[in-house]
């Protein structure tokens, strides 16, 4: 086992070790395979799907609700909680001159924010323009009854349009997306006291830290 995953544990009080073990045993073994393949092995969704047979529809879907579990924890919801801020899983897009920025991953939302009332299996898409400023499309994006009536809508929406040509707005143009390694962002470190002068040696520097 890896020294730094050891030390991890090993610094851990005891009820956050029973209380991470008790999350993680709320995992059933699909979604324990699918944290696995896209954690550890770095698998894209794609390559996921093709080794545990599935759609990357469904892989999505397990991994969304893996992460669910996992961010659950009280300790880490605790510390989102001291920031005024509760943790979502979202996917994030922004226009730059240099190109797009998208990224997909867990981030802490002011809890006064539209999307930090977004649960359960209702979805949100929050957009800001230049001129319609902030607005946001909330609904139910989730379950049989909800996919099962967005796929009857577009099937009656084709029969009814079988022969007819409906004109679209579309943009040619291929999207460029902007290299990870030079997308910027802030983050949440959590690091021990005794650990803080290393971790700016590392880092560089702490702009806000509570140790």
């Amino acid at each position: 086992m890896d020294r730094g995953l050891i030390k991890y544990f090993w610094d851990c009080g005891d009820s956050q070790i029973i209380e991470f073990a008790m999350i993680r045993a709320r995992l059933n073994r699909r979604e324990k395979e699918a944290v696995s393949l896209l954690l550890d092995e770095c698998y894209t969704q794609e390559k996921a799907a093709e080794v545990m047979d599935i759609s990357v529809r469904n892989v999505q879907k397990i991994w969304y609700n893996a992460a669910d579990k996992l961010l659950s924890i009280p300790w880490v919801v605790a510390y989102a909680k001291e920031f005024h801020s509760v943790i979502k899983l979202l996917g994030v897009a922004h226009n730059t001159e240099d190109g797009i920025e998208v990224a997909v991953h867990p981030m802490l939302i002011d809890v006064d924010h539209p999307l930090a009332s977004v649960r359960d299996s209702f979805n949100a898409v929050f957009v800001h323009g230049n001129m319609l400023g902030d607005a946001m499309f909330y609904g139910s994006g989730a379950g049989k009854l909800p996919t099962a009536s967005a796929v009857v809508g577009d099937i009656v929406d084709a029969a009814k349009h079988l022969h007819t040509n409906i004109a679209t707005n579309w943009n040619s143009t291929p999207a460029v997306l902007k290299p990870l390694d030079e997308v910027t962002g802030r983050f949440f470190v959590r690091i021990r006291k005794d650990a803080a002068e290393e971790a700016k040696k590392v880092s560089g520097q702490i702009g806000r830290a509570h140790v």
